[in-house]
């Protein structure tokens, strides 16, 4: 934009100006710095103040009781028989 004033922008030319701009100003350091800020990573909830938190109570709600659905049950057994190895049935299951 600078060398060219006035010249239009196509979306071909977009790609190649946010891939020139991100390889300079992207790097591991600053990648690190995004986790390291909040206390995301190393883990530390002292960085965020507890009055920062209070929108997450909303959630802070039981999850709803499991419905004995056939199709649930189905694709719990598929899912635990294809990851592990033992025998599964639907008497394993708990009953709600």
């Amino acid at each position: 934009m600078v060398n060219h004033p006035g010249q239009q922008i196509s979306q071909y030319d977009l790609a190649a100006l946010f891939g020139a701009a991100f390889v300079q100003s992207a790097t591991v350091e600053k990648a690190l710095n995004g986790f390291s800020a909040p206390g995301i990573w190393p883990c530390n909830p002292k960085k965020i103040s507890p009055e920062r938190c209070v929108a997450a109570k909303v959630s802070d709600e039981p999850p709803p009781p499991l419905v004995n659905h056939p199709l649930l049950l189905t694709c719990i057994l598929q899912h635990l028989a294809t990851s592990t190895t033992t025998s599964l049935s639907t008497q394993n299951i708990v009953q709600v």
